[in-house]
């Protein structure tokens, strides 16, 4: 669901996942990666953004994810 938002949010300023240069995940448990990453790849295809990936203590709402993206052309 995060990403498809972070997708939604992106094509609604005109633009493409495929011109996001960089992603931040904050993932409420880093075990989550490894199936997250599976995913991740599923939506950036081939061309992955630069990314960081980390645990923060507690997020907003207690959230699972979180996403924030850079786009550029």
């Amino acid at each position: 669901m995060a990403l498809e938002n972070l997708k939604a949010v992106i094509e609604a300023g005109g633009m493409r996942l495929e011109d996001v240069v960089k992603t931040t995940v904050f993932l409420r448990d880093i075990g989550d990666f490894a199936r997250f990453n599976a995913i991740y790849a599923e939506y950036f295809g081939g061309i992955l953004p630069a990314r960081e990936t980390v645990q923060p203590a507690r997020l907003p709402l207690d959230a699972s994810i979180e996403i924030s993206a850079i786009c550029g052309k």
